[in-house]
């Protein structure tokens, strides 16, 4: 074998192994991306539900307000409770 047919292997052998941390690199890139998209959309998610329970709850709240000052407007608040209880 020739030095120059030496050096053609070499520079073969280099090409290749360029190759194969670009692919890696790139595959890398690919798995973190991934995983970034994959974690802001549980956030998102969990954030959703979060503001989904708070309103339910402040909507009950309110709900349970209103039955108050709609029972207690003339209407001593022993009778309300007897008649809450019943009901």
């Amino acid at each position: 074998m020739t030095n120059r047919e030496k050096q053609r292997n070499l520079e073969k052998i280099r090409e290749k192994l360029a190759a194969q941390l670009q692919q890696k690199a790139s595959d890398e890139d690919e798995r973190i991306r991934r995983a970034v998209e994959e974690a802001e959309e549980k956030r998102a998610k969990e954030e959703a539900e979060k503001e989904a329970k708070m309103r339910k709850d402040m909507e009950e709240s309110a709900k349970h307000r209103n039955k108050q000052v709609s029972c207690h407007g003339n209407t001593p608040v022993l009778v309300c409770v007897q008649t809450e209880i019943l009901t």
